[in-house]
């Protein structure tokens, strides 16, 4: 059976193999691309709320906000440090209210919430991505990338003809 399938690649012209290895490619890789894009778009929120005392400990903040006790250690030191990115003054009946209007909004990859009696501290981090997946397409070739910090590799089956104009997508985690 395995060299009946061998013979026919053999027999099969290699502009006729070059299209069906595309072909067969792009039908394995674009649905894993797909599945990333609507996983990264689609993440459950990351806001958390905070205590003061919480704020101090890299174990809580790891704990809370789903990152390594190395990225919470650097976390914590940077908020001692930075100022929040908005403070909020608010009647100590209305705070939970506020807090949740505030864990609404998702523009950075984790925020803080801090609520003492009368004040509400928001901290927005954003963290460093170094990993990336995506798919290419140009008139010489097309195939996928895989990157780590400012590494990317990237291959797929090449054909022949045209200018090498092309395009990629890029998801990165």
């Amino acid at each position: 059976m395995i060299n009946k399938i061998i013979a026919y690649l053999n027999d099969i012209d290699p502009r006729k193999m070059s299209k069906i290895l595309i072909i067969v490619f792009t039908a394995i890789v674009a649905p894993l691309v797909l599945f990333f894009v609507y996983s990264y778009i689609n993440a459950p929120g990351s806001v958390q709320t905070l205590t003061v005392e919480a704020i101090k400990r890299p174990e809580l903040v790891a704990e809370k906000i789903g990152v390594s006790p190395a990225v919470a250690k650097e976390i914590v030191r940077e908020i001692e440090k930075a100022k929040p990115v908005q403070t909020y003054t608010v009647p100590a009946k209305e705070a939970e209210k506020k807090v949740q209007e505030i864990a609404k909004d998702k523009p950075a990859d984790k925020t803080i919430i801090v609520p003492e009696e009368k004040k509400i501290e928001v901290y927005k981090i954003n963290l460093d991505k170094p990993r990336a997946i995506g798919v290419y397409a140009s008139t010489e070739s097309a195939g996928a990338i895989v990157q780590y910090k400012k590494v990317a590799v990237f291959g797929g089956p090449k054909y022949k003809g045209g200018y090498e104009i092309g395009a990629a997508y890029m998801v990165r985690w």
